[in-house]
């Protein structure tokens, strides 16, 4: 009889996911909606959008320099689905690099025309990344149950969390969490060790929101549970 083995809960990977949809989806009408010449709502949202595309940026090359070799390896996993996700990717980063060129462009004098180009560029990037997510949870997560071990996992997760700094990773945090079931907070959370815990709620969780209501105008109701 086979044993049993623990498998990675890939949850996590998914409402990591929600963040670019949500973010990436909002950010054109955010962008459009600046008046010409409105340099400051410029810069605000341009280093958003250099927030979100380093983020994705890390992202994808941690999958690349991790995930994609882990996987095939395995011999019972056809190349074709790791293939297709490598395709993927180099679509978005084309579109993450045009990105990065036009927010600071537009974020120099707020010029409309300069404008228009960055929110085309903005929904191109989230239709490609709204497909590839897709296709990664259907279609790759299962294969990550299967065939990558729970310390491959938490390796590919630690490098995630160490590549932003501490104020930034409890930013990225906040906007996880903000869409989060309670199970999902509870569960997110639990892994923290209490130091970070203790530090998110007292300094992060004000930076986050500080964070949302400057990009969006809005405050998050959802609390942390005690």
């Amino acid at each position: 009889m086979a044993q049993s083995r623990e498998r990675p809960d890939t949850n996590e990977m998914v409402i990591v996911h929600r963040v670019y949809r949500r973010e990436l989806r909002l950010l054109p009408p955010l962008v459009l909606g600046v008046a010409a010449g409105d340099r400051a709502r410029a810069r605000e949202l341009a280093e958003h959008c250099r927030f979100l595309t380093t983020a994705l940026h890390h992202h994808h090359s941690d999958e690349d320099a991790l995930l994609w070799p882990w996987l095939t390896g395995a011999a019972e996993v056809s190349a074709e689905v790791t293939e297709r996700m490598q395709r993927q990717h180099d679509r978005a980063a084309a579109l993450l690099t045009e990105v990065e060129q036009l927010a600071p462009r537009w974020a120099a004098d707020a010029d409309p025309a300069v404008r228009h180009e960055l929110a085309q560029a903005l929904t191109a990037l989230h239709a490609v990344l709204v497909e590839h997510l897709d296709d990664e949870e259907a279609n790759l997560l299962p294969l990550v149950t299967e065939y990558i071990t729970v310390a491959q996992w938490s390796e590919l997760s630690r490098r995630g969390r160490r590549s932003m700094p501490m104020r930034q990773g409890f930013v990225f945090l906040g906007l996880m969490l903000q869409d989060a079931s309670p199970a999902e907070r509870a569960g997110i959370l639990a892994q923290m060790p209490a130091p970070v815990r203790f530090l998110f709620a007292r300094m992060g969780l004000p930076a986050y929101r500080r964070y949302v209501n400057r990009i969006h105008h809005t405050v998050p109701g959802w609390v942390l549970s005690s």
